[in-house]
C-alpha cells in the first residue's frame, strides 16, 4: 500500500481537525493531475458554479492510474424536506 496524502478543504479554516479553510472548490490551489482521488460531500448544492468546480476537480485528480471524482450529496424526498429545510 503506498503512502496516503490527504488534504482536506473547505471555505473556513479548522486547524483543530487538519482542514485547510480559505479554498474556493472553482479555483483549487492544486496542481494539475495532483490527486489520485477527489472526493466532495455534500457541496455541489451550495456552489455558485458547480460546472466550474466539477472542471477544477477534473483537473487536479490523476485518472492515469485509475483516479475518480467521488461526489456525495443529501438525497431529498417528500418526506425529508421539512427536516431539510429546518436543518440545512
Amino acid at each position: 500500500m503506498k503512502n496516503q496524502n490527504v488534504v482536506r478543504t473547505d471555505l473556513f479554516n479548522f486547524p483543530e481537525n487538519h482542514v485547510k479553510g480559505g479554498v474556493d472548490s472553482h479555483a483549487l490551489p492544486f496542481e494539475g493531475k495532483s490527486y489520485d482521488s477527489t472526493i466532495a460531500i455534500d457541496v455541489l448544492h451550495h456552489l455558485k458554479s458547480p460546472i466550474d468546480s466539477l472542471r477544477e476537480m477534473k483537473r487536479v485528480t490523476n485518472f492515469n492510474n485509475g483516479g475518480s471524482i467521488v461526489l456525495i450529496e443529501p438525497y431529498v424526498s417528500l418526506f425529508s424536506f421539512p427536516i431539510y429545510r429546518i436543518f440545512h
